[in-house]
């Protein structure tokens, strides 16, 4: 790694698939407290972002409602829906490679601290990580706070972080925060490169294998 000594991984559409399991859990939510589902494809574009600003801009609710049906979907995610999810075929090798090269690695998600370290001791892939942040039950640390968080954790000027994600969420976040950005598109937010580009990315990869050469190259 030339530039780089901390790489900041999102979770959900970077490092794993987790429609099924997030989406299963909303859809239970929503109908438990009387309303419609959305098609899954537009919902697909709830992952990455906070769970409750989706919920409350796609029914109009009030703050208040839109907490509660967090806390309904909070109850199938955790009992269920957290290890319905996939890593990425590749992803290990992404990992492994970034270390031996002598970066540091961490994970800031939108996604509940303790859900996101369950998943991935769970899948194996903590180990390959020196810190793993996430909001916690209010949810009020947002994405350019869990970058700062990884790198004083480890000890890496922002100057020297990049944030990897496939998100509107994680740009805004690297941009807030004062990291660089590489964007993704085999997840669920950017659905071209020109799109990752556009939204401040340094670069862009379409694959994991991609991004493993990348990342070697940065």
């Amino acid at each position: 790694m030339k530039k780089y000594d901390l790489i900041v991984f999102d979770l959900d559409g970077t490092l794993m698939k987790t429609e099924d399991g997030v989406l299963g859990s909303a859809v239970k939510a929503i109908e438990e407290l009387g309303y419609e589902a959305p098609p899954w494809e537009r919902m697909l574009n709830w992952i990455g972002p906070p769970i409750q600003k989706s919920f409350q801009e796609e029914f109009g609710l009030t703050t208040g409602a839109a907490q509660e049906m967090t806390r309904v979907f909070r109850k199938y995610y955790a009992s269920e829906g957290c290890l319905i999810a996939e890593p990425y075929e590749g992803i290990f090798d992404v990992l492994r490679a970034v270390r031996a090269a002598g970066a540091k690695t961490a994970v800031g998600t939108n996604k509940r601290e303790d859900y996101a370290k369950k998943m991935l001791e769970h899948f194996g892939l903590a180990p390959l990580f020196d810190v793993i942040h996430g909001p916690d039950d209010a949810g009020v640390l947002k994405k350019p706070d869990l970058i700062v968080m990884c790198a004083e954790e480890c000890g890496v000027p922002l100057l020297r972080t990049l944030m990897v994600g496939d998100s509107v969420s994680d740009s805004n976040g690297a941009r807030i925060a004062g990291a660089d950005f590489l964007g993704l598109t085999y997840g669920y937010g950017f659905k071209s490169r020109e799109e990752a580009l556009a939204e401040g990315a340094a670069a862009c990869a379409e694959s994991t294998e991609e991004l493993r050469k990348l990342l070697l190259s940065m």
